[in-house]
């Protein structure tokens, strides 16, 4: 999945349809990028992955060198706290890796990357496993990509998809 983002972004860039990527991930793999990008990017980029305080996050962001393609890296848990900073930047892809982390559409991550992701021109998300718990995690994630897919409604979608029982929680499914 890595190799073919890299790629598909550095063809995006050459080709003058993009100037800056924010990349979303798990804390744990943010890094994994920068080393990816190392192997596999053979065009001109400057890439930073953002730690420490949000603070520290910020001034990384900000320090990033307009050489090539602009890389903002991220972990998930930290997108809400920087989100001014992200809408500033104005990133014009993005790439959500392993994004059934964005699967519930309530969560305040979830709805910072859809924010982010309406800026953006160009969106992939990455995921093994789109499907945790059930058909429901399709949601959050069809929305970073185009809210049209499924609508905006997360409370149509479920009505359209779930069979519901007691206190409105899906016991079945349908039209799926």
């Amino acid at each position: 999945k890595t190799i073919t983002s890299i790629a598909i972004a550095g063809r995006a860039f050459m080709s003058g349809k993009i100037k800056r990527l924010v990349i979303l991930a798990p804390k744990s793999i943010v890094t994994v990028w920068e080393d990816e990008f190392l192997k596999f990017a053979k065009f001109s980029y400057s890439l930073s992955v953002l730690k420490g305080s949000s603070a520290k996050k910020v001034d990384i962001l900000k320090s990033i060198p307009n050489k090539g393609l602009e890389v903002a890296v991220v972990n998930y848990d930290s997108i809400a706290l920087i989100e001014k900073e992200l809408f500033l930047w104005h990133p014009d892809m993005i790439i959500c890796d392993e994004s059934s982390k964005i699967k519930n559409p309530t969560a305040k991550m979830s709805k910072t990357t859809h924010k982010i992701a309406k800026l953006c021109k160009y969106r992939l998300i990455l995921t093994g496993t789109p499907i945790q718990n059930n058909p429901l995690d399709f949601f959050s994630q069809y929305k970073v990509l185009d809210e049209n897919i499924f609508g905006k409604s997360f409370y149509a979608f479920k009505n359209e998809y779930a069979i519901l029982g007691n206190f409105n929680q899906p016991i079945g499914w349908r039209n799926l």
